[in-house]
Formats: C-alpha cells, structure tokens, sequence
C-alpha cells in the first residue's frame, strides 16, 4: 500500500514541478503580443473495441486558449455522451470487466449486450505550452506542454475514470515548404482507481500536412498510445484532415479517424471552429 502511495505522490510532485516550471517563467513575459482563441465544435466516434457490444461517443468541448507571445495556457470544458455496456471509458480504451449502470460498480463479465445512455460533463483539462520558432527553415518548430486531465466525469457513468492524470508532450513540424511533416511524442501518468491499477503510457503522432494555398491545408496522420491495461492491444488510428482559415481571426477543421486496432474506435470523426482575437 505504501508502495502505490509513494509511487502517486511521485506523480503528483513530478507534474506539479513541470507546470510550475512553465508557469514562472511564463509570468516574466508579460510584455509580449497576447490573444485568445476560443474553439468548440462536434465529435463522435464508435467502435467495440474488442467487446461484444458497440461504444459511441459524442464529444463537445469548449476551449479556451491565451496566447503570450511564445507561451500559451488552455482550458478546455467538454460535454460528453456515452452509449454502450459500461466497458469502455473514454480515452482508456477496453476494461477488464463491464459495468453495471443500473447496479453501478464492475460485475465482472465484459459480455454484457445490455446498452445505456450516459451523458454529462467531461474531464476538464488544462495544459501550458512554450513554442520555439526558428529563425532559420532548416531549424523545426518546437512546442512542449504539460497538461492535466481533472478527474470531473463522473466514474459511475463510465464517462471518465475519476482520477486525475498528468502528460507531458513535444510536438514539431518539420522544413517551411508546402508540404510538411509533423509530430508529437509523449507520456501519460495515470491516475488509478480504486479498483484498476492502470499503467502509465508513451503516446505520439506521426503525420504529414500539405499547404493548398495560404488558408488551406489537408493532412494525414497516425496515432499510437500504449494501452493503459495488461492484456489489452496498443491504440492505433489513422486519420485524414482538412483546416481552413476562411476568415479574419475564423478556423475550422475537419477530421475523419479510422481505427487499426482492437481498442481503437471503429470510424469517426469532428468538426471544430475556432475564433482568434
């Protein structure tokens, strides 16, 4: 027992540094160009990841993000709705065991074809990131975040798991011509339940995006995240996608997923719209 607490207090004491890290250094930059973008938008997804029964999940986040020169902090709020068993949670893929919404707690049997409908509010997360931008083409561009995933969906929903998790992420892009490669890589430290012991993760992001004009571009990615539980495959998803700044200050993009994997969703898909001022 004291191992496991040892080993959360870790976890809390490693985040909380990284984020403090950012965030003094963040506060002697007050006199840099400032903005805030707000972003929401739609979406869904679907998949049996390996169970009986099929997960479909709808998403609607609302973002809000404040952009200090090269520092920018984000808060984003999400509505979710969950159709299913029980043994999916999102963003953890398949549970070993299904849940009971009528009785609540896990039943231990994940073949149940009895489906419910759960909605509410979502894992609120907030992250802070620093960009480096290159003076020179040859020179990537660089941005690296830490993040915190609050435990706010409710767990006796199977909306979210309850517990909080910390992330650390660099993303990249590559060259300054129109077509691009980009990617992400990072680790997960994942808060256990009280009756799940989950493992913490490596996730990253391969992908490629081509600039049509200077308002327009299309990509293709793929996604990978270590699962969160022994006897469960890694996630894979490959994805398509298409932004546009059709406006002063108005984005949208267009994203379509397709999984590869048994704890990958199925098919799906978003739309989100996002206002620069």
């Amino acid at each position: 027992m004291f191992e496991n607490m040892s080993a959360r207090h870790g976890k809390l004491l490693f985040a909380g540094a990284v984020l403090l890290f950012f965030g003094f250094i963040a506060v002697g930059d007050a006199a840099a160009e400032s903005a805030v973008k707000i972003t929401s938008g739609y979406e869904y997804s679907s998949g049996d990841y390996g169970q009986d029964v099929t997960t479909e999940i709808e998403y609607i986040p609302v973002s809000m993000e404040y952009i200090l020169d090269a520092w920018s902090a984000k808060l984003t709020v999400p509505y979710i709705r969950v159709t299913g068993n029980g043994t999916v949670v999102p963003g953890t893929g398949s549970l070993n065991g299904s849940k009971d919404f009528g009785k609540g707690g896990f039943v231990g049997s994940s073949s149940s074809t009895t489906t419910t409908t759960n909605s509410g509010l979502g894992d609120v997360v907030a992250s802070v990131a620093y960009a480096f931008f290159p003076k020179q083409a040859i020179v990537p561009f660089i941005e690296m975040r830490a993040k915190v995933k609050f435990g706010t969906a409710d767990a006796d929903k199977a909306l979210g798991t309850g517990e909080n998790d910390y992330s650390f992420q660099v993303d990249g892009v590559l060259g300054d011509g129109s077509l691009q490669p980009f990617y992400t890589m990072g680790y997960v430290l994942v808060g256990d339940t009280s009756t799940i012991d989950y493992d913490d993760r490596f996730f990253a992001t391969a992908g490629l995006m081509y600039k049509l004009n200077t308002m327009n571009v299309i990509g293709l990615t793929y996604d990978y995240q270590q699962a969160s539980l022994d006897g469960v495959d890694d996630m894979g998803v490959a994805g398509a996608f298409f932004t546009s700044k059709f406006s002063p200050g108005w984005s949208a993009t267009l994203n379509m997923s397709l999984g590869l994997t048994d704890s990958s969703l199925d098919h799906g898909g978003s739309l989100m719209l996002g206002y620069e001022f």
